[in-house]
């Protein structure tokens, strides 16, 4: 057997394994946490050995003998299924080989089990963000952490009932709890991809970076807000933040393996304060090393409702993002962008972000800094669903209040999108957006505007119009 092929399958399986999921029980391969592919049987469960069991080798001989092939075409057609899903993962999908590989709507169907899990293991934090949907320094008080022993037990059932492959542990600020590596560890010993959302501040020293990576991790989503610390540390509310942040981001991308064994990317929400530096990040991160970053707009919940003058509406929004895209192509940088928006006032998809939509309770399952789950972590505590500690995940997940999130059926749709034909593809966007934000009425008349021109309503379908000529 080639030993030089081998190693090369191998390497590129571990880089796959840093954001790609094969799950057999829906045949989906997930990607990141909003990308999601339907495949064959076949294909998800001859991949699904090489991303469970540790030892290739082993993984090579269960795959055989299940599916009554020699070693060598084991190897043949996964060398030639990891081509495809390398292809998924650059979003080539017209270099896709495999024909059952097709992308899967979460915003049209819904999912038995949820592609992503959080689980905030703490509401303190280091920073004040004037943003922050936890309402950290202005609407709430820390409450009492979980125990070690509570979140292992969150994470057993994330794992064993609700089967996602990713576990996000987010706060509040996560690197506070001090048995943060022993969670690291006890999630990826159970077969977890894991992801770090942090402020990355106490990553400045360099030794608890490395033991974090050492624990396990796979990657670290580091927010930054700016390109200069003035802006920075007033946006998050502590003088001096910028400056550990982007030590914590330096020491992060200094730890050997980096892209390798795991990833570091940085997320920024864009609002009013940072409008004009925003376009500016795509230059500052290629100066410091990074290959990815993301952004987002300010959720309206927590201490957003107390500073309107951070808002940007989804009318404004689009023209900024595709600015920035440009830029950051023109330095070689990945950018995704991760909010929902109203397909008529601003679509992801044409822009090659792929479909972006509210996974309240169906691609996302949120558990907040008490055990509860809750439709996704922006949500105040009056829309807790239950209690994970105290139930079952499928109680708590097919229960009518979560199914109203998942379905859509809340109070919180715009008229405007009720009856739109292309209501399926964006859902109206975030349900905080409209249930909080007092720039909504700028975004509904153009919703208005729009409306019968771009976007014919069920109800008011002509038969003989050509949506092709409009």
């Amino acid at each position: 057997m080639d030993i030089q092929r081998i190693n090369g399958i191998k390497e590129t399986l571990d880089s796959l394994k840093l954001t790609l999921y094969p799950r057999t029980n829906d045949q989906l391969i997930i990607i990141g946490a909003s990308r999601v592919f339907r495949a064959s049987r076949f294909t998800v469960e001859f991949l699904e050995p090489f991303w469970m069991v540790k030892d290739f080798n082993i993984a090579l001989k269960l795959v055989a003998k299940h599916f009554k092939m020699s070693e060598d075409e084991v190897l043949s057609t996964l060398d030639a299924l990891l081509q495809d899903l390398i292809h998924l993962v650059k979003n080539e999908l017209d270099a896709v080989k495999n024909k059952t590989i097709k992308e899967f709507n979460m915003n049209t169907t819904h999912l038995d089990y949820p592609v992503m899990a959080e689980i905030a293991l703490t509401d303190r934090c280091n920073n004040r963000c004037k943003f922050c949907f936890w309402g950290v320094g202005e609407i709430r008080k820390p409450t009492t952490e979980l125990t070690t022993e509570q979140v292992k037990m969150l994470i057993r059932k994330v794992w064993f009932q609700a089967k996602a492959p990713s576990l996000h542990f987010t706060g509040g600020e996560p690197t506070l709890r001090p048995d943060l590596p022993e969670l690291i560890a006890y999630a990826r010993n159970m077969g977890f991809r894991v992801i770090l959302l942090t402020n990355g501040r106490l990553l400045k020293r360099k030794e608890f970076a490395k033991q974090l990576i050492n624990s396990g991790l796979n990657g670290a989503q580091i927010s930054l807000e700016a390109t200069n610390a003035n802006l920075h540390d007033k946006i998050v509310g502590v003088r001096g933040a910028f400056e550990d942040t982007v030590q914590g981001i330096q020491n992060m991308l200094s730890i050997p393996g980096v892209y390798k064994k795991f990833w570091v990317h940085t997320n920024t929400t864009i609002n009013r304060w940072n409008l004009d530096d925003v376009i500016e990040m795509p230059y500052f991160l290629k100066e410091l090393g990074l290959t990815a970053f993301s952004m987002n707009m300010v959720i309206w919940s927590g201490n957003a409702t107390h500073h309107e003058e951070l808002g940007v509406s989804y009318t404004e929004i689009g023209d900024i993002v595709i600015e920035i895209k440009r830029r950051a192509k023109e330095v070689g940088l990945k950018f995704d962008w991760y909010s929902p928006t109203p397909v008529c006032l601003f679509n992801p998809t044409v822009e090659e972000f792929g479909i972006k939509g509210c996974a309240a309770a169906n691609g996302l399952l949120s558990i907040d800094a008490q055990g509860y789950i809750v439709p996704c972590s922006s949500f105040p505590m009056e829309y807790r669903l239950g209690n994970l500690l105290e139930k079952d995940f499928q109680e708590i997940w097919f229960s009518e209040s979560a199914k109203k999130w998942r379905e859509r059926r809340h109070e919180f749709i715009p008229e405007p999108c009720k009856n739109c034909r292309d209501f399926d593809v964006c859902g109206g966007a975030c349900p905080l957006y409209w249930m909080n934000n007092p720039y909504k009425a700028k975004d509904l008349k153009m919703m208005e505007i729009l409306r019968p021109e771009k976007f014919l309503v069920k109800n008011e379908f002509v038969e003989d119009i050509k949506l092709g000529d409009k």
